[in-house]
């Protein structure tokens, strides 16, 4: 009789063969505008660049890119990350894959957000399995968080992914007061492991 895996299994396997082998390296603690802290050795941050997150809307892609290199600053050499500006498309600091956290790798990242304002509608969907596919610790996801929403056989087929091994983290940016607590990008967050932070744009500091 022949035994076929289930699609978990299959994804979980994919995602352990992906996952850097790190056994000397020691985790560490990173926090992004006030968020709880991550653990972890490997980190994605998926920022979205579509048009409401521009200078012209919220103003949060340049906000995203100083706080960004303020914990970028406290990983060491032998962490990884990578950094995925998306819209209707996801664009990597120099290629698909987690990158050493030298200087030089968190230069380029500070150069590359720099490169860009903000335009176009969000995937978020699209976004966050692609960041899966590097099989990272953590994901970070800075977004206002905006239409299309996350549905619930979406945000099952993300949990089912991260399979208990990526947290996701999200910081969500707004004018005012933060939304609805049934908000999609609190469910992601809390569906896996990871916390969820509001941010108040109203005054843009």
């Amino acid at each position: 009789r022949v035994l076929f895996r289930s699609d978990e299994q299959a994804i979980a396997e994919e995602q352990e063969r992906l996952r850097p082998r790190l056994p000397t390296t020691a985790s560490t603690q990173i926090t992004l505008f006030g968020s709880a802290p991550a653990t972890g050795r490997s980190f994605v941050f998926l920022i979205d660049r579509s048009k409401s997150m521009g200078a012209n809307g919220l103003d949060a892609i340049d906000a995203s890119q100083r706080e960004l290199r303020q914990t970028l600053s406290a990983l060491r050499d032998e962490h990884l990350f990578q950094v995925i500006a998306y819209n209707f498309k996801p664009i990597f600091v120099d290629q698909r894959a987690l990158l050493p956290a030298t200087q030089d790798n968190k230069a380029r990242a500070d150069s590359f957000l720099s490169q860009f304002g903000g335009f176009g509608a969000t995937e978020h969907d699209m976004a966050i399995h692609t960041a899966l596919r590097l099989a990272p610790d953590v994901i970070f996801v800075l977004t206002d968080g905006g239409d299309p929403w996350l549905s619930d056989f979406q945000l099952a087929a993300i949990r089912q992914r991260a399979a208990g091994r990526t947290t996701i983290h999200c910081v969500q940016f707004g004018l005012g007061h933060a939304p609805q607590n049934d908000h999609f990008l609190r469910t992601l967050a809390e569906q896996n492991g990871g916390s969820y932070r509001y941010v108040d744009r109203a005054g843009k500091a």
